[in-house]
């Protein structure tokens, strides 16, 4: 759920043989796996098994988080300073995972061969590594809510 640049088409290269690479909502003809047209549960049942996501979009995000899925975030907004985008306050603020996001300079300038630590995070992604805080973060939220819900339904 990334757009098309270097840093998918290395992703991809690089896991082509250990995983099955499937581009969802965004992808190009020569794309083996590319699922465009789902209903908001297929996509929802999509994410949930993936071992890991590449994403730009808030709620592929977000399902991935819920679901467990460890995801990588690239912000591809276009908020100014004055501005904090839903997915920077996702990842950074509310889960504080800003080690999964990225803003849209990184992905534009893309490569593994200058950009080792990204794929050492990826890779810990992969090994489950972000399991637990991702669980810890969902369940603060989720708490947080359910505060918030009480003082509202009074």
């Amino acid at each position: 759920m990334a757009p098309d640049s270097r840093l998918t088409e290395e992703i991809s290269k690089k896991y082509y043989y250990d995983y099955q690479i499937i581009h969802v909502f965004e992808g190009s003809p020569k794309d083996k796996q590319f699922l465009y047209d789902l209903n908001p549960f297929e996509w929802a049942e999509v994410l949930a098994h993936a071992s890991a996501v590449i994403t730009r979009f808030f709620h592929g995000t977000l399902l991935s988080l819920v679901h467990g899925t460890p995801v990588i975030v690239l912000d591809y907004s276009q908020y100014d300073g004055k501005y904090e985008s839903k997915l920077k306050d996702l990842m950074v603020t509310r889960f504080s995972l800003p080690e999964l996001y990225y803003d849209k300079q990184f992905a534009k300038k893309f490569s593994i061969e200058e950009q080792p630590e990204f794929l050492m995070l990826f890779e810990k992604l992969l090994n489950g590594e972000y399991k637990f805080k991702i669980e810890k973060a969902v369940l603060e939220e989720r708490n947080a809510l359910e505060g918030f819900l009480k003082k509202f339904c009074k």
